[in-house]
């Protein structure tokens, strides 16, 4: 055949044809390598993805598993198609080092499985050790206070809290797993009684509420197992911040249930004493106040005649444990006088504090009924002084 003949339109294959000659097999096994490569990449992001999702997305569990899975399905594809390969690594030469280093990789896993499990399990017990758990942040968020702690050793009987969250929501989801780290804390420092806790849906399961009485939420019900005695402590706004519940909140409740009595601390007012209720102003006493309300204790401002009042009724609950004189500049009333007096002769402790050079005449005189005198002047402490 002539080059003139070979160049002719109607001698030239077609693209079809072209296409019919390679089949699918054909071009499967020439781009094999490229293959083998987005199998394995895309199998390991998928994993890496997965893992992500199991421990920074708390609720997808399910779908951060199937992720893994898919994951592992197209790694062990990409091993089946490169089988040869694989035979070639794992019984070659290098293949035998590397199988060395694989077990030894391979045990370092499972032993660090292992202990991170059993430190998981140890963790998970009731009143665990303290030296496996130690709170790094500033302001200790994940450890209770010294009082609820007390708290839940003085209980009398198991209880149960029953959480009622609608976790429909980001921020709601967020308000629930908030309240679900403080209620496992309370749950692993509960060391004479058990103290179980679980999520209800109030739409979802109505009955459940409306049983409990629980008409707003979100909400605790936290009721006692044996007595059947409930509490129902009222949330605030998801939408405001995730810390919808307070320790205190929820130690108010197990008081209650337990029939255990609050410690009251009267401040007293009416002689010009600052203020525990202001916690910005520079005289004011409100982050003392604050402080002992976080300790569990119940804070009350009242006059000397309102003491006198509770004294009255002869009832120890009503009486506070201790009253607090802070810095008063203005003298006592004979009727302050007699109730202050009726305090000190039943037991009750009270707590002066003086500024320097400007105590009432009338509080000398009472402390001087117990032999307590009240100098002129100002004494610093220099050992404990902190300079501004």
């Amino acid at each position: 055949m002539s080059t003139e003949q070979q160049n002719r339109p109607e001698s030239r294959p077609s693209a079809d044809s072209i296409r019919q000659k390679t089949s699918v097999i054909s071009s499967l096994r020439k781009n094999s390598q490229s293959i083998r490569q987005a199998l394995a990449f895309v199998g390991v992001g998928a994993i890496a993805f997965g893992a992500l999702i199991w421990i920074f997305l708390r609720g997808l569990e399910g779908p951060a598993f199937i992720v893994v899975g898919v994951g592992f399905g197209l790694l062990a594809i990409d091993a089946i198609i490169s089988l040869a390969t694989v035979r070639q690594a794992v019984f070659g030469r290098r293949g035998r080092y590397g199988f060395n280093t694989a077990i030894v990789f391979i045990a370092f896993l499972a032993i660090a499985v292992i202990v991170n499990f059993a430190l998981f399990q140890a963790l998970d017990r009731p009143n665990p050790a303290g030296w496996l758990r130690i709170d790094t942040t500033a302001t200790k968020q994940f450890l209770l206070e010294e009082q609820v702690v007390n708290t839940l050793g003085n209980l009398k009987e198991p209880v149960k809290i029953t959480a009622f969250f609608v976790t429909n929501t980001a921020a709601d989801a967020a308000a629930w797993r908030d309240t679900q780290d403080m209620l496992s804390e309370f749950r692993r420092r509960s060391s004479v009684y058990d103290l179980s806790f679980e999520l209800v849906d109030p739409d979802l399961n109505p009955n459940v509420a409306t049983a409990l009485g629980v008409t707003r939420f979100p909400a605790l019900a936290i009721e006692g197992v044996e007595s059947r005695r409930t509490e129902i402590v009222v949330g605030g706004n998801p939408g405001d911040g995730p810390d919808v519940f307070t320790e205190q909140q929820v130690v108010t409740g197990l008081l209650v249930i337990n029939q255990i009595a609050q410690k009251m601390v009267a401040f007293i007012t009416g002689h010009s004493e600052r203020d525990v209720t202001d916690p910005v102003g520079s005289t004011g006493l409100g982050l003392a106040g604050a402080a002992l309300g976080r300790e569990n204790y119940i804070v009350l401002v009242e006059t000397l005649q309102e003491l006198g009042t509770r004294m009255t009724l002869g009832d120890p609950q009503q009486i506070p444990a201790v009253i607090v004189f802070a810095g008063p500049v203005q003298e006592l009333l004979p009727i302050d006088q007699q109730a202050l007096l009726t305090y000190a002769r039943s037991g009750g402790s009270i707590l002066f504090m003086f500024e320097p050079d400007e105590t009432p005449d009338t509080f000398k005189q009472f402390l001087s009924r117990y032999a307590v005198s009240i100098g002129d002047g100002e004494a610093a402490d220099i050992a404990s002084f902190v300079a501004p």
